[in-house]
């Protein structure tokens, strides 16, 4: 059965939650305070200590700062339901929510503009063969995000607070310039705050691991130039051409990211799930 969904949906999403009974997995690139405390709230009322919640969205400095994803709903959340597994990529733009036995899809935020304010339309599904569909692949893009935790989300509301603060002194300033370079200067560590943390995530075998696997179940068979392709258009953070591979102090033409690809893929070929037929690379 699938039936549509129009602003105001709050409703709506307040029954779909109130039904999940084991889990739920939401992709949502900008995610508000007050949906996170009724998600909360409602989670909390069910009783059920072993609900997982699985969230996906995009924890850009620029989306932090503007609350846009509000890191202190997520914070909430963390805290409320134990079995919260946040994670972000940079690139998201899907917004799904998919439960037990439903699923809907939509251009609607995790927002009160998503539920509210804004025109927002979308399909709520529940046959049982569209909806594991939809979470199966709700759940690839899930597991090609970055695992963010509950020390790394109070770091990030830390800055985004501090942040916040030089923003509105320079707004009041008379004189900008020096308030100006250092709101500019602690945003550039914000910034690389949230890479470094990226990047340490991706850094291991199982980062770049899961996203070949994701390209390959996604793409079919691939040779390694269009995988190269596939995963820079999905972490193009980290997919940086211009830094290239060193090895003992010798600069190689390669770039560092493929390197790690790369070995990606000898650690799955070694694992028996990817093998290479005829140049392609294609799922065991």
């Amino acid at each position: 059965m699938v039936s549509v969904i129009s602003s105001p949906w709050t409703t709506t999403f307040e029954g779909f939650l109130q039904r999940c009974r084991n889990s739920t997995v939401i992709c949502s690139p900008y995610i508000g305070y007050k949906p996170c405390r009724r998600l909360a709230k409602i989670f909390g009322e069910s009783l059920r200590s072993d609900l997982t919640l699985f969230l996906l969205t995009n924890l850009s400095c620029e989306n932090m700062l503007s609350r846009a994803t509000d890191v202190r709903g997520l914070i909430y959340l963390c805290e409320a339901i134990p079995n919260t597994d946040i994670r972000f990529l940079p690139n998201l733009h899907a917004k799904i929510y998919v439960s037990d036995e439903q699923a809907i899809v939509t251009s609607a935020n995790l927002t009160q503009g998503g539920f509210v304010r804004n025109l927002e339309y979308g399909l709520c599904i529940s046959d049982p063969m569209i909806v594991d569909r939809i979470r199966t692949d709700a759940q690839a893009f899930h597991t090609i995000g970055t695992s963010v935790d509950l020390a790394q989300l109070r770091l990030f509301e830390s800055i985004v607070d501090e942040l916040s603060d030089l923003q509105q002194k320079d707004e009041k300033a008379a004189v900008k310039s020096a308030l100006r370079l250092k709101f500019e200067e602690k945003l550039r560590e914000a910034d690389e705050e949230v890479f470094r943390i990226r990047a340490t995530s991706m850094s291991a075998h199982a980062g770049f691991a899961q996203t070949i696997l994701f390209v390959l179940s996604t793409k079919g068979p691939c040779d390694t130039k269009r995988i190269y392709r596939e995963i820079q258009s999905i972490h193009p953070d980290l997919c940086d051409d211009s830094v290239k591979l060193v090895i003992h102090g010798k600069e190689w033409s390669q770039a560092k990211w493929k390197h790690r690809v790369r070995h990606a893929q000898q650690f799955l070929s070694r694992q028996r799930k990817i093998v290479r037929v005829d140049e392609l690379w294609q799922l065991s």
